[in-house]
C-alpha cells in the first residue's frame, strides 16, 4: 500500500523500492540486535541497512552521474573504485563490531581519519602482540594479493572463481586443485600444541 501511494504520487521507483528497502533496514537492526543488547551493535546493524537503503533508493541519480560523467561502467578503473567503495563501507561497519562500545567504535573511526600516527602506532603494538615474524607477514601479505587478483578477475568476467575454472581443461583444474592442497599443506596452522582462533561466532 505505501508504495503504492508512493507511485500514485509520481514517485515511481521510490514507491517500487522503498518497501523493500525499508525491510532490508528492518532486517539489519534485528540482525545487530541478535548479535548484542548493546548501542555499538544496533549501530552496526542501522549502518549496514542504511548503505543498502540508501544504494537501492538512489540508483536512478548514480545512474545518471555516472552517465553524466562518462564512466564506462565495464572498465577494470571503475571495477577498481566499486571494490574498494565496498571495502571502505563494509570496514566502517567492521568498527561497530569489534569495538568494546559504541563511543570507542566513533574514537577509533575518528583517529583512523585523523590521526594517522596514532593508526600506524596501534597496527604496530597489535603486530607485536599477535606476534608475527617476517614470515607470517609474508604469507598473509601473498594471501591478500591472491584475494585482490581473484576479486578483481571475478568482478572483471562477471563470473565465479569456480565457473572461470571449470572453462579451463582438465589438466589445468587439477594442477590449480594440486596447488591449493599443497598451499593448506605448507601454511596451514595446525598439529599439537598449535591454539588457532575460534570462528568469530562462535561467542555469539
Amino acid at each position: 500500500k505505501m508504495g503504492k501511494n508512493l507511485k500514485n504520487k509520481g514517485l515511481k521507483h521510490f514507491g517500487k523500492v522503498f518497501p523493500t528497502a525499508l525491510a532490508s533496514l528492518i532486517t539489519f537492526i534485528i540482525i545487530g540486535i541478535w548479535h548484542g543488547a548493546q548501542a555499538k551493535y544496533v549501530a552496526f546493524g542501522i549502518w549496514n541497512g542504511v548503505v543498502i537503503m540508501a544504494s537501492s533508493l538512489a540508483k536512478p541519480l548514480t545512474d545518471k552521474l555516472t552517465d553524466k560523467l562518462k564512466i564506462k561502467r565495464e572498465s577494470i578503473a571503475y571495477s577498481l573504485f566499486c571494490m574498494l567503495r565496498t571495502f571502505v563501507i563494509v570496514l566502517i561497519g567492521y568498527y561497530f563490531d569489534i569495538a568494546e562500545s559504541f563511543t570507542a567504535a566513533m574514537r577509533m573511526i575518528y583517529k583512523s581519519v585523523f590521526d594517522l600516527n596514532g593508526g600506524l602506532s596501534g597496527i604496530k603494538e597489535m603486530l607485536k602482540a599477535v606476534r608475527l615474524d617476517g614470515l607470517d607477514l609474508a604469507v598473509i601479505g601473498g594471501g591478500c594479493v591472491v584475494l585482490l587478483v581473484t576479486s578483481i578477475i571475478t568482478e572483471y568476467k562477471g563470473k565465479s572463481l569456480r565457473q572461470l575454472l571449470s572453462e579451463r581443461k582438465l589438466p589445468v583444474q587439477w594442477l590449480c586443485y594440486i596447488a591449493l592442497i599443497l598451499c593448506v599443506i605448507l601454511f596451514g596452522y595446525y598439529g599439537p600444541g598449535t591454539r588457532p582462533a575460534d570462528f568469530v561466532y562462535m561467542q555469539f
